[in-house]
């Protein structure tokens, strides 16, 4: 947040780097966010240490819902395919271990809907395909307005578009909906924010030495695009 609302006349990064009382830490899973403090201010003082946790694997996250499961569950409550497979999808999604407990609680729901004592495989199945459209509308309500309404752009398209191309429908949609345009300046921190949270992929290629770089927008793969467009519509205003 203190990268996202810098305010050009007083940076809090900029104040904490320079107090010698103050250790500032930065916890974040995105590891390129260094990347959005671009002010030469900041940049200045701000020599930061990388200290990196990799991902669960799925042995750690299969330890984590056995311990989850013993404080929510009765005995035998669980098939015992039921955690591999949780901890199994969750470590193909980065080692997500708030996933894997949200496969489990609605495969648990599912089960208990349906006046079942035993969750099983096919509950869990149910639940992964509940889950992404879960998780996504969960991921896209906390965007802002501008956000929202770039993702629409991105999405309602679904094939690679340059900046200009997206800037022309982006304002467009801001004028219709009486909101006021943004410069391009604005736009690339929008699509820099977007690219980071995992919502769009921007394919970057150097015009030469010394010339600039051309970049390109597309939806993200590991996003399917009718979900995304489907928690858009009653977001976009």
């Amino acid at each position: 947040m203190l990268i996202k609302n810098r305010n050009e006349v007083y940076s809090l990064i900029y104040k904490f780097t320079r107090d010698p009382n103050i250790c500032l830490n930065g916890i974040t899973n995105k590891y390129d966010i260094p990347r959005l403090i671009t002010d030469a201010r900041d940049q200045s003082s701000y020599h930061y240490v990388d200290v990196t946790f990799p991902p669960y694997n799925a042995e750690q996250l299969r330890d984590i819902l056995e311990y989850r499961s013993e404080q929510a569950f009765y005995p035998h409550a669980l098939d015992h395919s039921v955690i591999p497979l949780c901890a199994a999808l969750a470590a193909q999604r980065n080692g997500d271990a708030r996933y894997a407990l949200d496969l489990l609680s609605t495969a648990a729901n599912l089960c208990e809907e349906e006046g079942r004592t035993t969750v099983i495989e096919d509950d869990v199945r149910r639940a992964e395909r509940l889950a992404e459209v879960s998780l996504i509308r969960r991921e896209v309500v906390r965007l802002s307005p501008h956000q929202k309404v770039l993702l629409e752009c991105v999405y309602s398209k679904g094939e690679r578009q340059s900046p200009t191309e997206v800037y022309r429908e982006f304002n467009n949609l801001m004028r219709l909906t009486g909101r006021e345009q943004v410069s391009h300046k604005t736009l690339s921190e929008l699509v820099a924010e977007l690219e980071l949270y995992g919502f769009v992929e921007v394919e970057r290629k150097g015009r030469g030495r010394g010339r600039g770089v051309d970049f390109y927008i597309s939806p993200a793969g590991s996003v399917e695009r009718k979900v995304l467009l489907d928690a858009l519509k009653d977001l976009v205003v």
